[in-house]
């Protein structure tokens, strides 16, 4: 009697198969999956680094607008404020409408229909202290020597934050600092007939605060002679015609983009502040980081009448 050969049958060779076959399967999924969710992150990571960290690095500057003058502050404060006209800038050797608040004047990422804000501030430095371009200033300094007791007010620093597109041909824009500084001196007057002379003001290189922002909202926020209070554009704030209200703060939008593609990323409809966004079906992860600058320096409830 011939002894009877072991083996697998052909069934059970098909089930060790189809088991195997689902075991990596499945492990093909969850490394897939890993890799999905990583780009999530770093996608989410890159959108929050983007927007926290241009926020921190914007407000701590802009709280200092009007810093040097006292009372309420509009477009026709001297040396301070938010820069919304020329008469900001009276005096200054300067290119005054490069560093004027505009609305609409900027790129933005992709096709909005609205271009980006661009905000221009003006103060005077309470320390020694950077400006938003990395350059040192120096803060108020007094003495006393044999002709008694001296003061000299700090430098002044003009600062304009703006989106800017990364070269020809590109669409991506990123946020944007310039600034310029002056040491305020009394204007000697100038003989009968002559011209007064400028006060020379010193202007820095651009720097880049951070990158991938599509889209930059700047609103004002005022009070008004009867101490109410309201939110406008730049725009519609520079249109009114009569004595224009005392600004008490400023209100920031970005909308922040990754720096990594996400495949099952589905939100293209963004709220930046007052507009209504839908950003093209890219795959790149977007979200708004808005904040609220309240000024200071502007006059603790004065109004302008």
């Amino acid at each position: 009697m011939q002894p009877r050969e072991k083996g697998f049958t052909l069934i059970e060779l098909l089930i060790a198969i189809t088991l195997g076959l689902i075991l990596v399967a499945v492990a093909v999924q969850l490394v897939i999956s890993g890799q999905i969710n990583y780009k999530i992150q770093q996608a989410a990571s890159s959108v929050q680094d983007t927007g926290v960290f241009s926020l921190n690095a914007v407000t701590k500057n802009i709280r200092l607008a009007n810093h040097g003058n006292a009372g309420a502050m509009n477009d026709e404060t001297l040396y301070g404020g938010i820069v919304l006209d020329e008469n900001n800038l009276q005096g200054l050797n300067i290119t005054a409408a490069d560093y004027v608040s505009e609305e609409n004047s900027q790129d933005a990422g992709f096709n909005t229909g609205f271009g980006s804000d661009q905000l221009v501030i003006m103060y005077q430095a309470p320390v020694d202290m950077v400006t938003c371009t990395g350059e040192n200033i120096d803060g108020p300094v007094t003495s006393i020597d044999e002709e008694g007791f001296n003061s000299e007010r700090g430098e002044y620093v003009i600062e304009k934050y703006y989106l800017k597109r990364r070269g020809a041909g590109k669409i991506e824009t990123d946020l944007y600092c310039k600034s310029a500084t002056f040491f305020h001196r009394e204007i000697v007057p100038t003989p009968e007939g002559g011209t007064p002379d400028l006060i020379s003001v010193t202007v820095n290189n651009e720097q880049m605060i951070a990158p991938n922002v599509d889209f930059m909202r700047v609103m004002l926020k005022v009070r008004n002679s009867d101490q109410s209070t309201a939110t406008m554009s730049l725009d519609a704030y520079k249109d009114i015609v009569e004595t224009k209200p005392a600004i008490i703060g400023v209100d920031l939008a970005w909308l922040a983009k990754s720096s990594e593609i996400v495949q099952n990323n589905k939100i293209y409809n963004f709220q930046v502040l007052d507009k209504d966004l839908e950003a093209p079906k890219d795959k790149y992860m977007r979200h708004v980081y808005s904040t609220t600058v309240a000024l200071r320096n502007g006059g603790l409830g004065d109004i302008i009448e």
